[in-house]
């Protein structure tokens, strides 16, 4: 998949509750934030924390947009204060549902206002999910 410079990615997220998959990687990513490749380098030559934990230091890189396009997350259960620290956009998920209602909008193309939009399916990551919210998830993705 590929996005425009300048586009915007919006990730419907209504089962996140942290960044990372265990608890030293969530640290880690609200500590260092998605800044890009040059930051996330150097913040691993600054920082033993990091260093030790190079599967964060990954993380931190290939979730950035390497400041290309816009990336805005709109979760249930994270503050707008949290999506904003690690360094991404915050959507109100509610709004965003309404605006990009699955129900309505089908795999690959649509348009939304006067904007033509992609609708990607995602892997289920587990992202700090219970597994109850995880199963519902996967139930709402599939009427996607």
């Amino acid at each position: 998949m590929a996005l425009a410079d300048n586009a915007e990615l919006v990730i419907l997220a209504p089962g996140v509750k942290e960044f990372g998959e265990d608890k030293t990687i969530d640290s880690l990513i609200r500590k260092y934030g998605y800044n890009g490749t040059p930051a996330t380098l150097k913040a691993v030559e600054a920082n033993a924390d990091l260093a030790n934990d190079l599967s964060a230091a990954a993380h931190l890189i290939h979730g950035s947009s390497e400041g290309r396009f816009k990336i805005t997350w709109c979760p249930a259960f994270l503050t707008r204060q949290e999506v904003e620290g690690v360094g991404f956009s915050y959507g109100d998920l509610n709004a965003m549902l309404t605006r990009y209602d699955p129900s309505k909008l089908s795999l690959g193309v649509n348009q939304v206002d006067v904007r033509r939009y992609s609708l990607s399916p995602i892997q289920d990551w587990d992202c700090g999910r219970t597994a109850a919210a995880s199963r519902q998830e996967r139930s709402w993705k599939r009427k996607i």
